[in-house]
């Protein structure tokens, strides 16, 4: 046992019972709070990774549009399209 963990065991051994009681919860508290700004960096960084994607799928998007708009002739309405598929 280190020489710190020893410190720290003697302490705990000369507190009363409603301390050690106020010490683990202190404790419980204090890994909670740990716990939480880890899984709040998690998130953050998730929410930023998906912002980024879906940027990266716009910009894709927006070149495969582009190259489409090559093949099309330049009178080409899309709604006009639809309109005559959806008569037919």
């Amino acid at each position: 046992m280190s020489a710190l963990r020893e410190q720290a065991v003697r302490m705990m051994d000369d507190l009363s019972e409603e301390d050690m009681e106020l010490l683990i919860e202190w404790l419980r508290n204090k890994v909670s709070s740990k716990r939480a700004e880890a899984l709040h960096s998690v998130a953050k960084n998730i929410q930023e990774n998906a912002y980024e994607e879906r940027f990266r799928a716009f910009e894709r998007l927006s070149g495969a549009w582009m190259q489409i708009q090559t093949y099309l002739p330049d009178d080409f309405d899309p709604d006009a399209e639809l309109q005559a598929t959806l008569n037919v």
